[in-house]
């Protein structure tokens, strides 16, 4: 058996890359089960992409598993962590599995360090209660397409639901997939009437 660590934060697309590298699946077939409606219904995943559900942990695959085996153990370890405790604290601040995953998912882009998370998402909470507009960079990094250390006000007003400089609300879906830590962060925020970081 193999043991591949799948790194907090990474996109859909660079999980499928980092997991072909390892010569645990095939890049292509990994992201056409991605965007599988079998594979979103069974998983229950809004949208039509896995993106936000493949849950960052080290995994132990075994020479031989099919690019479904690896989506489907990386996709019920969520449903494994993402339990009745976190469920209840959802439930408590009327947010949706969807919803914590999406916030969960920019602050895991977002956070250098694990004690800015609960922080980030008491900004992020704080500006949704109000109908601010989040402005996260992360987001238009992730409308971009691309990466970049440094956006320019041009990159701000990219064209795309998942520009929060523009569109109030979150947007329609999660932007990586994002650790234990950050879905805490989200149903454990830091008190305070933060609305900058």
């Amino acid at each position: 058996s193999d043991v591949c660590s799948s790194d907090l934060g990474l996109t859909f697309s660079e999980t499928a890359s980092l997991l072909a590298s390892k010569g645990m699946v095939n890049y292509d077939e990994f992201l056409s089960l991605g965007h599988s409606p079998h594979i979103l219904q069974k998983y229950n995943i809004p949208g039509d992409t896995v993106e936000g559900y493949l849950f960052p942990d080290t995994y132990f695959f075994h020479k031989g598993m099919t690019s479904t085996q690896v989506i489907q153990s990386l996709l019920n370890r969520l449903r494994e962590v993402y339990d009745s405790r976190f469920q209840v604290k959802a439930q408590e601040q009327q947010l949706s599995r969807d919803q914590v995953i999406i916030l969960a998912s920019i602050i895991e882009r977002e956070a250098k360090k694990d004690s800015e998370r609960p922080i980030i998402a008491r900004v992020f909470l704080n500006r949704l209660e109000k109908s601010i507009k989040l402005e996260s960079c992360a987001t238009v990094i992730y409308a971009l397409g691309y990466h970049t250390s440094y956006l320019t006000e041009e990159d701000t007003r990219v064209n795309s639901p998942y520009n929060t400089y523009l569109n109030l609300d979150l947007p329609p879906g999660p932007i990586a997939n994002p650790g234990a830590e950050s879905i805490a962060a989200v149903l454990n925020p830091s008190e305070g009437n933060y609305f900058y970081f």
